[in-house]
């Protein structure tokens, strides 16, 4: 037992081995041990049943046990009963750090000590990507929460994490990744069907473009209301396929614009892009093996679009060659008096994208 300290936790059991997470909500459970043996008792038995599925992953588990070593002091109230002699101090926990909300913290930190000290340097923007060069190759180590995606140009590369390896890159989080001899295709196919399956937009008709030219969307005040949730939930879901589908950026961030208020006219449009959608279910992003390596930026911009403050609209993406690798549309800051002026906002937000 240690003095009172502001950083408290409970004891929730966690595991993740070869960065395939075991996740138990036993958050609930955690908070029930505070109050009583009894749920402590029935907290033992499931970390009884949890200690066999760590014993299963054998030597995967013996190569990751480290990082999961408790290495901030993290403390409990005492569960459902004071001591008389030292009320007021709380039990300091010895054992791993599983569930704890500090878990992914110390995670991600464990992790970043060990790829800086063989070598790897942080990603400057991204840093969640560590990078690692030796003479003319390069590996990239990318981390997602426990998920791990290796790329180098030499296999032997990645031998340090061939307890980890789980096979060659196909799916990941929604994105079907196809790699050939000539070149990398990432699309969202699955992720496409079940939205279109979501919203019961299977058997609609197709449209040829996600919005129509002469489409001038207003805030519409005296129109009928539609289910807030849902009008969200499907600007979330095409948010995230933007990832993948540029195509579709401009109008999605058109209609998000009206989330707090949307009324049935804002949802009618919006289901136009999963007509969009419907006829270009296999459309995706193009990564070629063999181009000329040269960093190319566009910009345009859509003047005084907005009906509600007359504001313009920028657009902008990069290119690497003949790889897209960035693109965002967004509206502007000002109201621009000129489609020059509108022009050159834009061309300043895809500049300051390039530095």
């Amino acid at each position: 037992m240690s003095p009172e300290n502001p950083n408290k936790g409970g004891g929730m059991p966690y595991y993740m081995g070869a960065f395939l997470a075991v996740a138990l909500d036993w958050r609930s459970q955690a908070q029930s041990v505070a109050k009583g043996r009894e749920a402590l008792r029935k907290l033992k038995q499931e970390m009884e049943v949890l200690k066999k599925v760590k014993q299963a992953w054998g030597h995967r588990e013996e190569a990751h046990q480290a990082l999961l070593k408790l290495v901030q002091e993290v403390e409990s109230h005492q569960p459902g009963f004071e001591d008389y002699q030292y009320p007021n101090h709380v039990f300091k926990l010895k054992k791993d750090l599983y569930g704890l909300k500090q878990a992914p913290r110390q995670w991600y930190e464990r992790l970043k000590n060990f790829l800086l000290s063989h070598g790897y340097e942080r990603g400057m923007i991204d840093k969640t990507l560590f990078i690692k060069k030796s003479n003319s190759e390069i590996i990239l180590v990318q981390i997602y929460v426990d998920d791990i995606i290796f790329g180098a140009t030499q296999d032997n590369l990645c031998e340090e994490f061939v307890a980890a390896m789980m096979g060659q890159l196909s799916f990941f989080l929604g994105l079907l990744v196809r790699q050939t001899k000539d070149g990398i295709f990432l699309c969202k196919s699955k992720y496409c069907k079940e939205i279109l399956k979501k919203f019961e937009m299977e058997s609609c008709k197709e449209a040829s473009t996600p919005m129509p030219s002469s489409c001038y969307m207003v805030a519409d005040a005296a129109g009928k209301g539609v289910d807030q949730t849902k009008y969200k939930g499907l600007i979330g879901y095409l948010l995230y396929l933007t990832v993948s589908r540029p195509d579709i950026m401009f109008a999605i961030c058109l209609y998000a614009r009206y989330q707090a208020n949307s009324k049935e006219s804002h949802f009618k449009a919006a289901k136009r892009i999963l007509k969009y959608l419907k006829g270009t279910t296999n459309v995706g992003l193009w990564y070629p093996s063999h181009s000329l390596i040269h960093f190319i930026g566009y910009s345009d911009s859509d003047f005084a679009r907005c009906k509600l403050d007359r504001k313009s609209t920028s657009g902008t993406c990069h290119l690497l060659g003949s790889s897209l690798i960035s693109c965002h549309s967004k509206k502007q800051a000002c109201v621009a008096l000129s489609t020059a002026e509108a022009e050159y906002i834009a061309t300043g937000s895809c500049c300051a994208q390039i530095l």
